[in-house]
């Protein structure tokens, strides 16, 4: 991709599975307001099957914040207390986001010496990571003490994006689908050191024809209006203009 008149911009392999990785689709077409809903989304009904089922796997949920992180570990925990029952695999639910203190991520990723299943009375036996982009480009998780691998990735498909609206002349914000190219990364979170699962929260069809390929340039979805004012007031700018534009 071109950044401007001068840069390449770097575009990472992401075919670093080990093992196969099959996808599951939504059957359907959704809207992206449909999806992460703590208490009624389409998240949620995928997990509680998986949370209630004794099949031995860790999950991955890739959503769009630490803020719907949160809401969304307060459900899970709260569905959990009241019937501790239904889960045989009592779920560590936890947070994988850039203010992740580097003692928790330890323990997320599974490093040696760092077993989730000593935590809390060693009750545990089942991480659930709920992560916001962050972890796209993030290191392998490795298996559990136990040997048990992360084996399902929850893809919302979704981002929390901040944009310039040049039509509006002004910032926007909301959560939107992300472009296939980050979508390959979230997936390849499994396949690693063990077979795994995609599941993904939109169609087929979404996929191939709606999604984008690749990532917007943070500079195409920024207002570079006071950086341009700033570079049209320099010194000898007429100088600058005509160099630019022999490119």
């Amino acid at each position: 991709a071109r950044l401007g008149l001068f840069y390449d911009l770097y575009v990472p392999d992401v075919n670093i599975t080990n093992y196969p990785v099959p996808d599951i689709f939504y059957p359907k077409n959704v809207k992206s307001t449909e999806i992460q809903d703590p208490q009624s989304g389409l998240l949620m009904k995928t997990l509680i099957p998986l949370l209630k089922s004794n099949e031995k796997g860790d999950i991955m949920v890739f959503i769009t914040s630490g803020s719907a992180a949160n809401k969304l570990k307060k459900a899970i925990d709260m569905m959990v207390e009241k019937n501790p029952s239904q889960y045989p695999l009592l779920p560590w639910v936890s947070i994988f986001e850039s203010k992740t203190d580097d003692e928790v991520k330890k323990f997320i990723m599974g490093e040696s010496g760092y077993n989730y299943r000593d935590l809390v009375g060693k009750k545990y036996n089942r991480r659930v990571i709920l992560s916001t982009p962050v972890a796209e480009f993030g290191g392998t998780v490795q298996n559990d003490i136990d040997g048990v691998p992360l084996k399902w990735v929850i893809d919302t498909g979704l981002r929390h994006a901040v944009s310039y609206d040049a039509t509006k002349f002004a910032t926007v914000r909301g959560d939107e689908f992300i472009a296939k190219s980050s979508i390959q990364q979230r997936c390849g979170r499994v396949g690693r050191v063990a077979p795994g699962v995609c599941i993904r929260m939109y169609s087929e069809d979404q996929y191939k024809n709606k999604f984008i390929e690749q990532t917007i340039n943070e500079i195409d979805e920024s207002d570079i209006t006071s950086d341009f004012l700033g570079i049209m007031s320099l010194p000898n700018i007429h100088n600058f203009s005509k160099t630019l534009y022999s490119f």
